[in-house]
């Protein structure tokens, strides 16, 4: 279960909120006035924020860390559309139309979230026409990017999938090391084998190749590209 406080000293300020794209078009009074709207809530890793098919009426902005957005099938297997990060946000869709989350969110690492009421969140947009349009430009993106995701799993091998998730995963959690770039979070590659819709043995098979290969080095949980071009013509 999250732990959940109210956000009073521990409120973000406007300067915060100015960075994130959702609230950065906002005056800075505004922005104060909106995190007074707002709750924290603390979750664990593998903590599941909401499930596919639950009531919605809370968006969330993450101040920390990360999420990992899924669907699942009727058999039972996990599809990770997105993984976000500090700065977005989710929930919105739910928020919107009062319908059941079309999706599930879990924390893929230990997180900070940012709430906001369904009923404060209508009053705000209605005061804040900006956020509104930031708001659709943003899930246009999100809702392309999803599509993508789909698109991906249907019409692309596995080689393909498994490298362009490495390189979006590098564009947020990359980091320059002597050597090559790290991916700089721990997944297992059940994990991954969730994000691009295939099995945990194709996964291994795969990084074994490319770790053959030059590509990759696998140091414990985490993984090395040693030749971010190799890594690029195996996305193509």
């Amino acid at each position: 279960m999250p732990m959940r406080i109210n956000i009073g000293k521990s409120a973000p300020g406007k300067d915060e909120l100015g960075r994130l794209p959702l609230f950065e078009g906002l005056e800075p009074d505004r922005r104060a006035g909106l995190a007074g709207m707002m709750s924290e809530e603390s979750h664990h890793r593998g903590d599941v924020i909401f499930n596919q098919g639950d009531y919605g009426d809370v968006l969330y902005v993450i101040r920390s860390d990360s999420v990992r957005i899924s669907q699942v099938s009727e058999d039972g297997h996990e599809l990770i559309l997105i993984v976000l990060r500090t700065g977005d946000f989710f929930g919105e869709m739910s928020l919107l139309d009062g319908e059941s989350r079309s999706a599930a969110a879990i924390a893929a690492e230990d997180s900070t979230l940012l709430t906001l009421r369904r009923t404060d969140f209508m009053h705000f947009l209605g005061q804040n026409p900006s956020a509104a349009v930031e708001m659709l430009r943003v899930l246009s993106l999100r809702l392309c990017r999803m599509d993508g995701v789909l698109e991906e799993a249907v019409f692309h091998s596995a080689t393909v999938r498994i490298a362009r998730r490495l390189l979006e995963l590098l564009t947020i959690y990359g980091r320059d090391v002597d050597g090559g770039s790290l991916l700089d979070v721990r997944l297992t590659q059940s994990e991954i084998a969730e994000m691009v819709g295939t099995s945990r043995v194709t996964v291994n098979k795969e990084l074994s190749e490319m770790e053959s290969a030059g590509v990759i080095k696998r140091v414990r949980r985490q993984i090395l590209v040693l030749d971010i071009d190799g890594l690029n013509d195996l996305a193509e």
